[in-house]
């Protein structure tokens, strides 16, 4: 039905059909956290954990709706 899981992660031997998948699974293992909150420096290890993150500053007195375009992405290394 679906393409093999190719991608084995060598921590735990969880396996993904796509190697960026694999990638954001291991940062479980890692701890690494390359994305971080420019309004309050908390670091997460997904996009959509950030982008989770901030409602919190969405609906807080720290950013009007107006500046949020001026977020961005600090990447520890490119993908």
């Amino acid at each position: 039905l679906g393409s093999p899981k190719r991608y084995q992660c060598p921590d735990c031997g969880k396996s993904f059909r796509v190697s960026t998948a694999l990638v954001c699974h291991r940062r479980i293992h890692t701890k690494e956290k390359p994305f971080s909150c420019q309004q309050c420096d908390k670091h997460f290890s997904s996009r959509s954990n950030l982008r989770h993150h901030m409602k919190v500053h969405w609906r807080g007195p720290l950013l009007s709706r107006g500046t949020a375009s001026s977020f961005s992405t600090v990447h520890s290394r490119p993908f």
